[in-house]
């Protein structure tokens, strides 16, 4: 016999969490499946989420996670110019991610959310064309009435329900190492653009104490695990290398259309990622919160239709974030085709300008489309708009 429940959420990441624990405060059946024996295993993550975004999605600091806080960055072209943009307060949390997700399977299971380990959806549960749950990898049935996909990036399942998945090409393979006996600065992250290190993204160093750092970058192009060796190489040459993860990073931007009817996509799944970083925890979340109520009042109300959905979630989520994610869409798009000698110019003008006070005042961790705007209308940068052109254009041809 099928079993059933209100509704079924795939994957124990934070969006799936965050959206099964809400769904499960409003009083209903909620079944997490994750296909890993443990939550949060294997990690995936650079683990750096800002403070304002953190409480944002209503998770509070705990020190089960927190490995250390961050209040400025360094900024480095590709020939090492650099400049600092510095707070006065903690700007970010430097994260365990498996413990942080851990800390949010709690606080599910807490509330009611029942958690499957080690069972993965198979596949679709489908009745008269319409999804209705899942089959797993036991051949079981789950009947929900609401079935949310928060798989995460590479998931299988959402190509199967019929949206078009995340375009390959904006997945980048990402590799980093935590590193001990290396020298860093505790409360500041450093972040390496150009070519050299990581073309199409960039390379970070954050640190997790006075004398450890995560140590990684993310490329479409090359060898991965060369590039980040290299960078390792010349920059801690010295270090000990304790641990090493791969994962993939979303820089395209959500994907066309994030939900049908009685099915949702949250989260990396769904593109829902900052396409600036890849960063998609607070993102996700806000996503993962605005999928929660739909469920909730599309169950309340016996209406799991595709236009009631859209309205209640596709609608909601975009209006908040829409914006955002395009001006953030639009600058790694032209990020992507500059060549390091326009880095450099950039970076130029920031320091001969002193556009750090400005960034420092104007600039958000999660929301960039304020300052991207205000630094594209710089007469300064306008002055170099020709020579990006001429970037982009080269770009194109090849």
């Amino acid at each position: 016999m099928p079993e059933s429940t209100d509704v079924v959420v795939i994957g124990a990441g934070p969006s799936g969490l965050i959206s099964a624990k809400a769904i499960a405060k409003r009083g209903f059946q909620v079944t997490v499946l994750e296909e890993h024996a443990e939550v949060g295993l294997p990690s995936h993550c650079a683990g750096l989420v800002s403070v304002d975004g953190l409480s944002l999605i209503g998770i509070g600091p705990n020190p089960n996670f927190i490995q250390n806080r961050v209040k400025s960055a360094r900024f480095h072209s590709p020939s090492n110019l650099t400049f600092k943009v510095e707070a006065r307060r903690d700007m970010a949390y430097v994260i365990d991610r498996s413990k942080f997700d851990q800390h949010l399977a709690r606080e599910a299971v807490e509330a009611g959310v029942k958690l499957i380990l080690g069972r993965s959806a198979k596949t679709l549960n489908r009745s008269h064309g319409v999804i209705r749950g899942i089959v797993d990898d036991r051949e079981s049935i789950l009947e929900a009435p609401i079935t949310i996909d928060a798989e995460g990036a590479g998931g299988r399942l959402l190509a199967k329900s019929g949206l078009k998945p995340v375009d390959e090409k904006h997945v980048l393979p990402a590799l980093q190492y935590e590193l001990a006996d290396v020298k860093v600065e505790e409360e500041s992250v450093d972040l390496f653009f150009g070519r050299r290190y990581a073309p199409n993204f960039f390379a970070w160093v954050i640190p997790t104490g006075s004398d450890s750092a995560r140590v990684g970058l993310a490329s479409n192009e090359g060898n991965i695990r060369q590039l980040l060796d290299k960078f390792v190489d010349e920059n801690f040459p010295r270090s000990r290398r304790a641990d090493r993860k791969a994962g993939l990073i979303i820089t395209g931007g959500p994907i066309p259309k994030t939900c049908l009817q009685s099915f949702m996509a949250v989260g990396d799944v769904a593109g829902q990622t900052k396409p600036t970083t890849g960063g998609g925890v607070v993102t996700g979340g806000i996503c993962a919160l605005v999928a929660a109520r739909a469920a909730a009042t599309a169950i309340e109300r016996h209406d799991t239709s595709l236009g009631f959905l859209s309205n209640l979630y596709e609608f909601e989520w975009r209006k908040l974030l829409g914006n955002e994610f395009s001006k953030m869409s639009t600058a790694r798009r032209i990020y992507n085709m500059l060549s390091d000698s326009t880095l450099d110019e950039l970076f130029k003008i920031v320091l001969k300008e002193n556009l750090t006070e400005e960034i420092e005042s104007s600039g958000d961790i999660d929301f960039q489309s304020s300052i991207l705007t205000k630094l594209a209308k710089k007469p300064s940068v306008m002055k170099i708009v020709p020579r990006i052109v001429g970037d982009l254009v080269k770009a194109l041809i090849s």
